[in-house]
């Protein structure tokens, strides 16, 4: 990859830190913030601590993901396009698509599943 945009280079480079960045959140979220519910003004509040976390990690992870979508993409129009840098540009444009994406894929198979 030493011959690709430093665009390309940004956005795969952002990409392993949305992952990286989301799989650590995952785990300490889980693993050390308690998952009972919190009383709020006398009222049960509805989400947990853990839960609250959770989110706010998947939604960092995806303004991530999203900024390295947009650097890949810059790269892929201005630098060279090898083979190497093709596949290193397209990586996180692909993985955005696929994770927005995933609430339709879930529910088109779940679809197929019923009509078996």
């Amino acid at each position: 990859m030493k011959h690709c945009s430093w665009w390309v280079i940004a956005g795969f480079s952002l990409l392993v830190l949305a992952g990286a960045g989301w799989g650590a959140g995952e785990w300490y979220a889980r693993n050390f913030i308690s998952d009972t519910r919190e009383w709020i003004n006398g009222a049960l509040f509805l989400f947990s601590p853990r839960a609250e976390a959770l989110v706010r990690v998947w939604l960092l992870s995806l303004a991530v993901l999203a900024a390295a979508a947009f650097t890949s993409g810059v790269g892929l129009l201005i630098g060279p396009r090898t083979r190497a840098c093709l596949l290193a540009g397209l990586a996180a444009p692909l993985v955005l698509c696929l994770v927005l994406g995933m609430p339709t894929i879930v529910s088109a198979a779940q679809s197929i599943k019923r009509m078996l």
